[in-house]
């Protein structure tokens, strides 16, 4: 892939006196110095091969940053399974990186983290806690805010927030913040670095520049004829969703389907009546940036448990707009 794609982080580990950081599908990291600055970038585009991923993993020692990708059809790793590829990321003292394929037995097991799940009323608080740090992710219906505190210093991050990584240097912590709310389903999801630094009596932030990754990225895959069958094959799940979300309450459900081959968007618009006079609209975007299948399919992402939860009801809307769910 040699078009421009922005770098899009989803990990971040400490290693020495440097935070790395690891895109979120591709096979790229970056090193950054305690005072936010870019040192370096790898890429193992050349040592494994693009498929598309279920879950990745990424754990680390002393001295490596280690990356898993688990296949799409597992649920989650067991002992019974097989990574499709394990990398690891070597991180110099002076932060420069290489990567190189490494063995499973080479990972060494996730640093324990502090956990805890709470609810008040419709939001619902995820709280890690990390060398007397505490970040915490807070969902209401499918909008994130997020939170980082340290030494009795606060700071909210600007919504949508959703913390999804983070690693702490003493008084400095990196963390990684996806800009998305948790519906519509980002595909793309915008996110940064930010850099926490703890001043005598608050928290400040600050960004990492955006790069472009798209000289290291894979090549998307081009065989339309194989996408057209992993098309056909993938619209027996859009139609099980028609079915599925009738019996939950969905009306005039109508399928429109965009584009074609692996430039294809797939539209179920609705409405329902839990909510008079509102036109839902839920889209699909069936093959991720490598070219291979996933879509909503590929994160377990069903529309008649949206409604039945509730979370698609909660949405704002008004009488004749439409709602993007």
């Amino acid at each position: 892939m040699t078009s421009q794609r922005p770098f899009r982080p989803a990990f971040v580990r400490a290693i020495g006196s440097h935070f790395v950081s690891i895109d979120h599908v591709q096979p790229v990291a970056i090193s950054i110095s305690s005072s936010g600055e870019l040192i370096g970038s790898t890429s193992w585009a050349d040592q494994a091969s693009p498929v598309a991923t279920k879950k990745r993993i990424v754990t680390s020692d002393e001295g490596r940053v280690f990356v898993i990708d688990w296949p799409t059809s597992l649920a989650a790793p067991n002992s019974q399974s097989n990574p499709i590829s394990v990398v690891a990321v070597a991180v110099s003292p002076n932060g420069n990186l290489t990567s190189a394929a490494a063995d499973e037995s080479e990972v060494p097991s996730s640093p324990r983290t502090h956990r805890r799940m709470s609810s008040r009323g419709a939001t619902h608080t995820i709280e890690a806690s990390e060398q007397h740090w505490i970040f915490r992710n807070h969902l209401t219906g499918w909008i994130w805010n997020s939170e980082a505190i340290h030494a009795g210093a606060h700071l909210a991050l600007p919504s949508p927030a959703h913390i999804t990584s983070h690693a702490t240097l003493g008084d400095l912590a990196a963390i990684t913040v996806q800009r998305e709310n948790k519906r519509p389903w980002p595909f793309q999801p915008q996110s940064e670095v930010q850099i926490l630094t703890r001043t005598r009596s608050a928290l400040t932030s600050m960004g990492v520049p955006h790069i472009d990754i798209g000289h290291l990225c894979w090549a998307r895959r081009r065989d339309e004829r194989e996408a057209l069958r992993d098309l056909n094959e993938y619209m027996r799940f859009t139609r099980s969703q028609i079915h599925s979300a009738a019996k939950k309450g969905a009306r005039d459900v109508r399928l429109v389907v965009r584009g074609a081959g692996l430039d294809t968007t797939i539209e179920l618009w609705f409405t329902l009546d839990s909510a008079p006079g509102a036109v839902f609209c839920r889209r699909d975007v069936p093959f991720d940036e490598t070219g291979h299948a996933s879509g909503l399919r590929g994160q377990n992402i069903a529309l008649d448990e949206d409604i039945e939860s509730g979370l698609i009801q909660i949405a704002s809307h008004d009488e004749g707009s439409v709602t993007y769910i």
